[in-house]
């Protein structure tokens, strides 16, 4: 009998405890793969974010360095081929360049410069009133020596506006002269100043071919087949990569790089900026939870590689001087993986433009691989971390939940003979305590899943099951604002397209229409027709505009650029300069540094027939001549808005349209636009199908160029906005007065 008793009441108690236990697996095991479900999903879209900012302030510093060398360069083209001032050049190295006017405050000065960090070196003597230059160059004439000397100034505020972390200033002729702002630190040497390569976004060193408008082209690709092993011990190409090792402080650098070209046009050396490699990753910071072992990259692709798709690291976030003494030149290898098709992914992704986050190993592990292009064909910012560090919460949940199940399975099977009914009491008692907050987090979880946005979860079990609680709350607040995030963009979208005119003036002698196709929501690109008759009879402004980047900042900005344009306008009417010159000091004081405008204005005299036109950067006009049927450019007269407020511009251009004459005006986004094959729209089919519609009106020349270009892009994403204005000559003039 009691046999039959222990047996009637133990089985039960049996079975319920394997039921339990059971129970709490299966719902550990749910509950364990929905977590790292959602926080693999929450990290890739970290990551993307993330990287997106880090791109975007990449793409703007590097732009700004570009235009400072630009701008540098042509000053010193200039003073090679101005005539001289009956002073000399004196030989003495120390006063090579003196100005006793230039200053620089320490925020702005690098800190190597202040302190080399290293008990072993002596601190640099760095002198921001001078140059040092390299006078063992025997081809240097005196002239250029006196020439290169007043240039101090000029090296003095592209160093002042240059991004963090530059070093050194230099510039190096092909006669073997070189010069280097600031003077100071170890006497110059040929071996100071490696040559470096060139290419099309600016980095390297040997200047590449430059076009017509100034901007640099890559030199021709290197020959494929011999291999360089770098320090991950991948193999790739044979390349000079832009990193290199500066002697002067130890530390690796990148160099960026404008051509200098003489009066025939042909190169006669090239003007150089240095930039440690720490300030470049300076802007991306990952959450501290996800440890020290995350890797930031900037890389190059070839998907069309003879060996197949490959990765070859320009830039390492992990880079010591230390490790680097010595040498010259810093070889980084090639970026592999053993997922190979994820990785060719990755790679055909990053060569159509496109961001993305892949899970793949790296060095035997498993880590979420985030990418992102930026401007630069093929060029991509990487970010790797460990899929341990993402998945931890989950794992611990489990392996917290698979520890306290453990526990009470032993508890209970210790006094399972004893206390039969204590023991069933207390399994069933920690089952409804651990199945309960599950079963609230399944039902929560479906119903953000419905667009309920503010459910929210109680749970006080004092464990793990609480910090999973905190991250669901966390989550709808988020979702519901991102929501709001899109519904705002569309709003600003609609409001930036009621900004656009919503009829062209109607004159006696010129015909006008502009359209305009934004690739996001909101755009930064403009354009407007300005009526200035009430101040100046029978003119009229024409605007266009483009903000660099797109998006809700370049909107922001282009509409005050049209507003301080608006503003303005009346009061100068055809004088054009100090109307730039005003605009442009209004937007370097209302922006940040690193952004700019290009811009082309014009203002038509509806009397003469006649146009008077300045530009800020922007790309030239066509002036399409009816009578010859031939294409002129307008020139570009000034530099972009927003960089330097000091700049004025004291150049505009006055053209008279003869009769069914066209002026056309766009922006880079329809030449620039590139299709699926990765194939660019080029001027040169512009300005065929300019040539071809030029005897339609302006709305429809308008129409069928953006038409085209649409057709053309097919099924890739639009990187740019586009914009195109066309002002025509009537061949007959209604009301025509006889004087």
């Amino acid at each position: 009998m009691i046999v039959v008793l222990l047996t009637t009441a133990l089985v039960p108690l049996l079975i319920t405890s394997i039921v339990h236990q059971t129970s709490i697996r299966l719902a550990r095991q749910r509950l364990a793969k929905n977590t790292q479900s959602t926080l693999d999903r929450a990290a890739r879209q970290t990551l993307q974010e993330y990287l997106h900012g880090h791109v975007e302030v990449m793409i703007r510093e590097r732009q700004l360095a570009q235009a400072l060398l630009t701008r540098q360069a042509r000053e010193i083209e200039l003073a090679l081929s101005a005539a001289l001032t009956p002073a000399s050049v004196s030989p003495d190295k120390t006063r090579f360049g003196f100005d006793p006017n230039l200053f620089v405050v320490e925020a702005q000065i690098h800190p190597f410069f202040l302190d080399v960090n290293d008990p072993n070196v002596v601190a640099l003597d760095i002198d921001f009133q001078r140059q040092s230059v390299l006078f063992d160059a025997p081809n240097t004439a005196t002239e250029t020596l006196q020439r290169l000397s007043g240039l101090t100034a000029l090296y003095h505020d592209t160093y002042t506006h240059a991004p963090q972390g530059t070093l050194w200033i230099s510039t190096r002729l092909t006669t073997g002269l070189v010069t280097r702002y600031p003077a100071g630190g170890k006497p110059l040497s040929a071996a100071t100043f490696p040559r470096g390569r060139g290419n099309r976004d600016g980095r390297g060193g040997r200047p590449g071919r430059r076009d017509a408008d100034g901007s640099s082209r890559p030199p021709a690709r290197p020959e494929q087949g011999s291999v360089r092993r770098g320090r991950r011990g991948g193999e790739g190409p044979r390349r000079r990569e832009p990193v290199l090792v500066d002697p002067q402080t130890g530390q690796i650098v990148v160099s960026i790089s404008v051509p200098l070209r003489g009066i025939d046009g042909a190169v006669i050396g090239q003007t150089s900026l240095m930039r440690t490699v720490p300030e470049v990753f300076t802007s991306i910071a990952l959450p501290e939870r996800w440890g020290t072992d995350t890797e930031r990259m900037i890389i190059q692709v070839d998907p069309n590689a003879v060996e197949g798709p490959s990765a070859r690291i320009l830039l390492h976030d992990n880079l010591r001087h230390s490790e680097r003494r010595g040498r010259r030149r810093v070889v980084l290898g090639t970026l592999q993986s053993a997922d190979t098709e994820a990785f060719q992914t990755m790679i055909g992704n990053i060569a159509a433009g496109e961001s993305g986050v892949e899970r793949m190993d790296y060095l035997g592990k498993p880590y979420l691989w985030a990418y992102r292009p930026g401007d630069v064909e093929h060029i991509a910012a990487l970010l790797l971390v460990p899929y341990d560090r993402v998945t931890e919460l989950a794992q611990t949940l489990e392996a917290t939940l698979l520890a306290e199940s453990l526990f009470w399975f032993r508890f209970t099977s210790a006094i399972f003979v004893l206390t039969a009914l204590v023991a069933t009491a207390m399994a069933f008692k920690k089952a409804k305590s651990i199945t309960q907050p599950i079963q609230a987090l399944i039902d929560a979880g479906q119903e953000l899943a419905r667009g309920n946005y503010h459910i929210r979860v109680r749970i006080e079990t004092g464990d793990e099951l609480e910090q999973l609680r905190d991250v669901f709350n966390d989550t709808g607040p988020k979702l519901l604002e991102r929501q709001r995030m899109k519904r705002s963009l569309e709003l600003a979208g609609a409001v930036q397209q009621n900004l656009f005119p919503k009829q062209t003036p109607t004159l006696q002698r010129f015909e006008m229409a502009g359209l305009c196709h934004f690739c996001d929501e909101t755009g930064g690109d403009c354009y407007d027709f300005i009526d200035l008759s009430e101040d100046h009879p029978q003119k009229h402004g024409v605007l266009v505009g483009d903000v660099s980047g797109h998006g809700i900042g370049a909107a922001l900005l282009m509409s005050a650029i049209r507003s301080h344009i608006h503003a303005e306008a009346r009061h100068y009417g055809d004088d054009l300069p100090p109307l730039l010159t005003r605009v442009n000091q209004r937007i370097v004081q209302d922006t940040e540094a690193e952004t700019f405008a290009t811009l082309f204005y014009a203002v038509i005299d509806d009397k003469t027939c006649s146009v008077t036109c300045s530009s800020a950067g922007h790309d030239p006009a066509l002036w399409y001549h009816t009578e010859t049927q031939t294409l002129e450019e307008l020139p570009n007269t000034g530099m972009v808005l927003g960089v330097l407020e000091d700049v004025s511009f004291e150049q505009s251009t006055r053209v008279t349209l003869e009769p069914q004459d066209v002026l056309i005006i766009g922006t880079d986004g329809i030449w620039e636009a590139r299709n699926a094959q990765d194939e660019m729209y080029g001027k040169d089919r512009f300005h065929q199908l300019i040539r071809e519609t030029a005897q339609h009106g302006p709305a429809d020349i308008c129409a069928r160029v953006l038409d085209s270009v649409t057709h053309f892009i097919g099924s890739a994403a639009r990187t740019d906005d586009a914009t195109l204005v066309v002002i025509k000559a009537k061949s007959t003039y209604q009301n025509e007065s006889p004087h």
